[in-house]
């Protein structure tokens, strides 16, 4: 019989024992748990800060590219493109090639603007058109399928920078502008 309560005793020795580790183990748990916790919350508000911040720069960063294309337009309103020129057509002197093909264009220029027929170099169909980065342009090609259709109806139409459409409509023009969000 004592061998039997030398194993209980023994029994419940241990059952205490492995009550005390557990408690002393689940108490470093626990402090671990709660240092883990701020560091996260800690975190959590370091990434939310980050997260407002980033949301500023790009705000910041549309605006500026905004800024940048109108300014990058406007420096690029007075230019000509010249579409459809005859490969190495210009020589060895560009510039005393545009300065000849210029003067000799110009008076076909305005007066085949007024009669709206086609301007032609040696045999070759070709446009001049205000020189404009890309997104003034994406926004001008929305009016294509009006313009089409206003030249179907012999009305007269122009486009404005960046891109406002004006319709002469009994003499008195309109207009509408393409705004991209």
């Amino acid at each position: 019989m004592a061998d039997h309560l030398d194993i209980a005793d023994a029994l419940r020795q241990l059952q205490v024992d492995l009550t005390s580790h557990f408690d002393s183990k689940i108490g470093e748990l626990q402090s671990t748990l709660i240092t883990m916790n701020g560091s996260i919350t800690t975190l959590s508000e370091q990434v939310s800060l980050i997260e407002h911040r980033i949301s500023a720069n790009e705000d910041k960063n549309s605006f500026l590219q905004d800024k940048v294309d109108d300014l990058e337009n406007r420096s690029c309103s007075s230019n000509l493109r010249f579409l459809q020129i005859p490969e190495r057509a210009e020589g060895r002197d560009t510039v005393d090639f545009i300065q000849r093909l210029i003067v000799l264009l110009l008076v076909k220029i305005l007066h085949l603007a007024r009669e709206k027929g086609e301007l032609l170099f040696e045999g070759t169909k070709v446009f001049i058109y205000p020189d404009y980065s890309a997104t003034p342009l994406e926004k001008r090609r929305m009016f294509d399928p009006v313009k089409r259709q206003l030249r179907e109806k012999n009305l007269q139409y122009s486009l404005r920078y960046p891109a406002v459409l004006r319709v002469n409509i009994d003499g008195k023009f309109t207009q509408e502008e393409i705004l991209l969000i």
